[in-house]
């Protein structure tokens, strides 16, 4: 029986298939430590940025008489810089 072939035929090979994902594989891993890097960056600025937020915070209060925690919440601080996080006192 002879086999009939369709030279017009569309779509990919299973060769060319498995070189794609292999090519997407090899991407991933070479850029999964970037961003690794990349959201612990993040992470550290967000937590200084909270930090001069909570120094600024503090200002006002002493300013205006106030408590200087006062309308600081500590868990907004554990949030952003890790459970071990406690504000620190005014200087």
């Amino acid at each position: 029986m002879k086999k009939l072939i369709n030279k017009n035929q569309k779509g990919f090979t299973l060769i060319e298939m498995l070189i794609v994902m292999i090519i997407v594989g090899i991407l991933v891993v070479l850029a999964f430590p970037q961003a690794s890097v990349a959201l612990t960056k993040a992470n550290e600025t967000g937590c200084e940025a909270f930090q001069s937020s909570v120094r600024a915070k503090q200002t006002s209060n002493k300013l205006l008489g106030l408590s200087t925690n006062e309308g600081i919440n500590e868990a907004d601080g554990k949030k952003v810089c890790g459970n071990d996080y406690t504000i620190p006192d005014f200087e």
